[in-house]
């Protein structure tokens, strides 16, 4: 059985106490070190909590160091999924809050405000292996809305990149969607997604007016034009 390397206590101490934070956030010790319950990272971000779970059990077994290269290579591993299969979902009112949103599945049927608007999120980088997946979310939307559509908003936040065949199929999007009367704009458009979209002529295809800095400004253009 091949025995465990000493760990140096100067290098082993930033590892445990990432650790230690990382499990008081899980377990949600109290100062006296009694783990009272875990709280919603197991049914909010299943798959953190699961990086979680295997980190400390590596940890258990094979040591520090080769437990923390295998918390690594999973959470790399995570994270090039989740660009190829982003979060995505459409906005809604709340219903509890004047000014408050809430997020439903991007499912066909759902809308943000009945006849104009599907308000819809994106959680990556737009890149040639996902943006098949955007534009056929958002034709099922339009295409299953209760009301018909008229708006379109992309809430862009988490898009801070768009490379040359997404935006290929971006602008196919446009044009296609502007055949049925449709318009499409961009909401929280970051400095560096607005350099794409300007490099690759999205902006010509929708006009510079179609992208906002903010998502109220996205809302109230498409309402104002809804009424004309």
């Amino acid at each position: 059985m091949r025995s465990r390397r000493p760990v140096d206590a100067d290098r082993a101490a930033p590892i445990s106490a990432a650790l230690r934070a990382r499990c008081d956030r899980i377990c949600d010790c109290d100062r006296d070190d009694r783990c009272r319950h875990i709280p919603c990272d197991a049914a909010r971000k299943p798959g953190e909590f699961k990086l979680a779970i295997a980190t400390a059990s590596a940890v258990a077994v094979i040591g520090v160091e080769e437990g923390l290269l295998l918390a690594i290579t999973l959470s790399l591993l995570r994270h090039v999924r989740q660009s190829y299969r982003p979060h995505t979902a459409v906005l809604q009112r709340d219903p509890t809050s004047e000014h408050g949103w809430i997020t439903v599945p991007a499912t066909p049927g759902q809308q943000s405000e009945p006849g104009i608007i599907i308000l819809y999120r994106f959680g990556a980088d737009l890149f040639y292996a996902n943006a098949a997946r955007f534009a056929d979310e958002l034709r099922a939307l339009v295409d299953d809305a209760p009301v018909p559509v008229s708006w379109v908003i992309i809430e862009a936040n988490a898009i801070t990149d768009l490379d040359y065949i997404a935006a290929r199929v971006v602008l196919a999007l446009i044009d296609e969607l502007a055949r049925r009367n449709i318009e499409i704009a961009f909401a929280r458009v970051c400095p560096s997604l607005r350099a794409d979209i300007d490099r690759h002529r999205v902006t010509t295809a929708i006009g510079s007016d179609k992208l906002f800095a903010k998502r109220h400004e996205a809302l109230a253009e498409a309402r104002t034009s809804a009424k004309t």
